[in-house]
């Protein structure tokens, strides 16, 4: 009984912390290049491109900030969401597909591996899978600039992509790195150290030190970081 009457308590305590997470979070922006930015929040990092051909968005965080992204957004460039690009499955970098495909009708990309991980979790809605999927790479041309994306197999999860902006010289590799803090590689998600290694190292002769880096988690970075 009482063992019973101490999880109850602890219980009690730890709802409203849960509750409370979200509630100061403020998304913030950062403009890396030509109608680029960096947006920080909750979870991982966003890119955001904007021009003639509508919002691309890289990453989506929490669906607790749907809203608050939505209005970053609208408050940068007057514009709802038109392309989503899932770097990988995790929920700090999906969670407010749902949001957007409901309320932006926004068309969401992802690794094929993303879509299948995301079918099979019984708590995100089906609304919120990529509608579209690739299975090494894909390209847009949106905004004057070509978009790469390319899968990077076995690193962080099974399902990583890295997106490279080519004109504006912008990455965002999504967890792949995570600027001064240790990674985290998913090893019950198809991650894989020696993997990881590998694709860093594909990502580095990629790019130049010119390159602006907005990593998965951390402050915006460069190659030699």
């Amino acid at each position: 009984m009482r063992k019973l009457l101490i999880s109850g308590l602890m219980a009690a305590f730890a709802l409203p912390a849960a509750a409370d997470r979200f509630e100061d979070v403020t998304i913030e922006h950062n403009e890396v290049a030509d109608n680029i930015y960096m947006l920080t929040g909750a979870g991982g990092n966003m890119l955001m491109s904007s021009g003639d051909d509508g919002v691309f968005l890289v990453d989506d965080q929490y669906t607790q900030v749907a809203e608050r992204i939505a209005e970053k957004i609208q408050e940068l460039s007057g514009e709802e969401v038109h392309y989503i690009l899932n770097t990988h499955f995790h929920g700090d970098h999906v969670g407010s597909n749902m949001w957007f495909a409901n309320n932006q009708s926004s068309t969401i990309f992802a690794h094929d591996h993303v879509r299948e991980r995301l079918s099979n979790d019984d708590s995100f809605s089906e609304t919120g899978l990529p509608a579209i999927t690739f299975d090494s790479a894909i390209t847009f041309h949106f905004n004057n600039d070509t978009i790469y994306v390319f899968h990077l197999s076995n690193g962080h999860t099974d399902g990583d992509s890295a997106v490279w902006f080519k004109n504006a010289n912008v990455l965002h590799p999504g967890d792949l790195f995570f600027n001064k803090r240790f990674p985290f590689i998913d090893l019950k998600s198809g991650g894989d150290v020696d993997g990881y290694i590998a694709n860093v190292e594909q990502l580095l002769n990629r790019i130049t030190d010119d390159t602006v880096i907005i990593p998965g988690h951390g402050p915006l970075a460069n190659k030699a970081d």
